[in-house]
């Protein structure tokens, strides 16, 4: 008899019949999910015609939603990101967002009309609000490099109840981090971020979230602010120029967040690897990641990324050295022709820009196209070497090629050895065993492309901070002191040094790129 009355209740109650319909979802791919959802979710508007009932569904459903979404993000960044996958990818997701983001909108919209009379103390809706939002500003970013779509103030309408802490005590911790994220994403997108990097923006933030704390005045340190009465998004401070005051006036204070991210730079760089809680499913590179950091950073941070130095179309095929011992032996001339080194660790290119800054080259969309990958270049035909690092990777419209674009750090780099200050003096009797002790890495010489900063490039981090070392070259010797680790790259370590003891020939004549 009980269980008559319960399958009568689930005939009568429009949410279980509802939600019985997605029960198959689980067994479904992401993408599969993802366009049922999107076609059945409108549906259900009309069928629950009471925002509450809509969001006691969105209540139940939600958790599959975002895993299936998240599912779907992880396939498309677990293969090379081709312009057909990513378009796959966006006409699954884009409607399956919408579809989200306009089901939980009016039941906030209802929340805020039912606090006249009582709130309700079941199935707030602002969390997922938020949350869908925020996937949807995303969604626009990835496929349109802005976010001129977006609705500002219909998301800021959620904004009063959760920082006037008018829902239950029992929902506000998510509605705030939701909060907390969505104002992340929306002041940390740039347009130089490619679709790989948005993700992991993504996932940043929401290791970045509990960080963020918000006020009705300015503080000191980087902070936001957002006029929930005007359409536009958080904006940076300028505490000589402060926003006109307004009773919609938030301050969101970003000093934490920018603390933790950099406590995370250097524990990747330390430990070699990335934290479970963001590379969660083995998808992401270190060297990626970290570039990500650093350019979330100086966007928060307001340091705006332009182009130097204007392009110069060029068509020249390029030999690519992918690690650092093919660099060195590149630079420093040791292979010769029938030798079976010669060709180890190169590939060819085509240069097809090129500026005082870097090269644009078009590369093969294979597994070593990285970015922050160390490179050494030489145009065909040319016999200099010159050294860079990838800093952009982008589709082209064959699947096959990427775009990649170099910034160079030295026109005339050595192949060097360091050997500790005690042994410098008793260098040339040192015997095959000793010289295991050896550091082999590229010289950068002070130029305009490294700033005029003296840097190393190592294989691994061999070298302490603050110590000597002797360096030799071409017969040349001197002394460098080891100032600091400037970046953790793909296949290389960045150090930037001081001159101790003054090295002959190792100024920069050429301060021109040009093949």
């Amino acid at each position: 008899m009980l269980d008559k009355l319960k399958a009568l209740t689930r005939q009568l109650n429009p949410v279980q019949r509802a939600l019985e319909a997605t029960q198959g979802l689980p067994s479904l791919t992401p993408v599969a999910a993802m366009e049922f959802i999107a076609g059945w979710l409108p549906q259900q508007q009309n069928l629950l015609e009471q925002p509450t009932r809509m969001q006691e569904a969105l209540w139940g459903l939600d958790p599959l939603c975002r895993e299936r979404l998240a599912a779907a993000a992880s396939e498309l960044m677990r293969g090379q990101l081709t312009r057909l996958r990513l378009q796959l990818y966006a006409n699954a997701a884009q409607p399956y967002v919408q579809a989200l983001y306009r089901a939980y909108l009016p039941c906030v919209q209802q929340y805020k009309l039912s606090l006249v009379q009582k709130p309700h103390e079941q199935f707030p809706p602002h969390a997922g609000f938020l949350f869908w939002g925020t996937r949807r500003l995303v969604m626009e970013f990835i496929t349109t490099r802005q976010a001129q779509q977006t609705q500002w103030r219909e998301l800021y309408a959620a904004i009063p109840a959760i920082l006037g802490e008018k829902l239950p005590a029992s929902a506000l911790p998510a509605a705030r981090l939701a909060l907390a994220q969505f104002c992340l994403v929306s002041s940390g997108l740039a347009a130089e971020l490619e679709v790989r990097q948005v993700d992991i923006v993504d996932r940043l933030v929401g290791m970045l979230a509990p960080f963020v704390s918000f006020s009705q005045q300015p503080r000191s340190g980087i902070q936001y602010w957002l006029d929930i009465h005007q359409p536009h998004p958080p904006a940076l401070v300028d505490l000589g120029k402060l926003p006109p005051p307004s009773n919609g006036l938030i301050y969101i204070q970003f000093e934490r967040v920018l603390d933790e991210l950099l406590s995370l730079e250097t524990l990747i760089a330390q430990q070699a690897q990335l934290p479970t809680k963001l590379n969660f499913d083995g998808n992401l590179h270190r060297t990626e990641v970290l570039v990500t950091l650093r350019q979330l950073r100086d966007k928060w941070m307001g340091k705006v990324a332009t182009r130097r130095h204007e392009r110069k179309l060029m068509d020249k095929f390029v030999f690519l050295a992918l690690d650092l011992p093919a660099i060195r032996r590149k630079v420093a001339g040791f292979e010769q022709a029938g030798t079976r080194t010669i060709n180890l660790g190169i590939e060819r290119a085509r240069m097809e820009d090129i500026s005082q800054s870097g090269i644009g080259l078009r590369v093969p969309a294979e597994a070593w196209a990285k970015v922050g990958l160390a490179v050494g270049i030489q145009v065909e035909g040319n016999p200099r070497w010159v050294v860079g690092v990838v800093r952009r990777l982008v589709n082209t419209q064959t699947a096959s090629e990427l775009h990649m674009g170099v910034e160079i750090l030295s026109l005339t780099p050595q192949s060097i050895r360091l050997v500790e200050e005690a042994r410098l003096t008793v260098w040339e009797q040192t015997n095959a065993g000793g010289a295991l002790d050896n550091v082999f890495g590229v010289w950068i010489p002070p130029s305009v492309h490294s700033h005029e900063q003296a840097m190393l490039l190592l294989e691994k981090p061999e070298v302490v901070i603050g110590k000597s070392y002797g360096m030799y070259y071409h017969g040349h010797k001197g002394m460098v002191r080891i100032k600091d680790q400037v970046e953790v790259g793909d296949n290389f370590y960045r150090y930037t040094v001081d001159v101790v003891e003054a090295l002959s020939a190792s100024v920069e004549k050429a301060q021109e790129l040009d093949f």
